[in-house]
């Protein structure tokens, strides 16, 4: 499996598909790309703020003339090439500060475009499993209501044999009706998420299905050994992330120095000791 296709675990082409179709067509992930465009296109902008500007300018003249009072003429030809160069000094570092900003909002761009690549495969992931869910759902009600049709048969025979009397009907028909005031809510419910499963993937919820399969074909993906709190890491957060959070370490880290026990951490006492 590709690292970050964590899809691909489930073993299922349908829920790939799925996925792939999503992060082409969707269109808030399409607007996170072009903002991640966007802040490249401005990065290289204020950048060009700290290079020297170069002109250059060329020219080419080329005289003659026609007649008899060319015969004491020279014809000539004079070609001209002018370059200028100039640079501003960043004395008080107007553009470099521009340029770390720029950078900035370039990697909380991209950082964005990751969250919403990430929600949308996950989202598409749970709708997809809550159409198969649903519709199995759907299934054990037909299959209950049918069951319980059989045992009022049966009822029926021992209610005109004597056997025993209208309460066990009385209960199995009030069994069936609960049932089958059940079914409607679960096929709406499977609607809605196969609607909503169609507008993550940028499609018109009118027509669009998904091929029949069982939750009992999707494999159930390995989770690896960790901790939560191994995200915590530098190592495992999102260099945006760990930018950000530079400015509050350093924050922290002065407030550790300037307090007068040397340790911020140290719990308080409470009450009167």
């Amino acid at each position: 499996m590709a690292a970050g296709k964590w899809w691909e675990s489930f073993g299922d082409p349908q829920l790939t598909a799925l996925i792939v179709k999503a992060r082409d067509g969707n269109r808030d992930l399409a607007a996170a790309t072009a903002r991640v465009i966007e802040a490249q296109a401005q990065t290289r902008i204020v950048r060009s703020a700290l290079l020297p500007d170069v002109d250059g300018q060329a020219s080419a003249l080329r005289s003659g003339c026609r007649g008899g009072s060319c015969l004491s003429y020279v014809p000539g030809q004079t070609l001209g090439l002018t370059l200028s160069a100039g640079y501003e000094l960043d004395f008080w570092g107007v553009a470099r500060g521009n340029l770390r900003a720029a950078r900035e909002q370039l990697k909380s761009a991209r950082f964005a475009r990751q969250t919403a690549a990430l929600t949308l495969t996950a989202n598409v992931a749970q709708q997809y499993m809550n159409v198969l869910s649903l519709r199995r759902r759907v299934v054990i009600a037909n299959d209950e209501i049918a069951a319980i049709a059989r045992i009022l048969d049966a009822i029926d025979v021992r209610v005109k044999a004597g056997a025993t009397s209208g309460l066990d009907r009385a209960r199995e028909e009030a069994q069936i009706e609960a049932v089958k005031a059940q079914l409607p809510v679960l096929q709406a419910q499977e609607r809605e998420a196969l609607y909503s499963l169609a507008v993550l993937l940028g499609q018109v919820p009118e027509g669009f299905d998904v091929q029949p399969r069982g939750l009992d074909e999707i494999r159930a993906p390995l989770i690896g050994p960790g901790l939560p709190a191994a995200l915590l890491k530098p190592c495992c957060r999102p260099a945006a992330l760990v930018s950000a959070m530079e400015p509050i370490f350093c924050r922290l880290s002065s407030m550790a120095g300037n307090s007068s026990d040397g340790n911020i951490w140290r719990r308080q006492p409470s009450g009167n000791s």
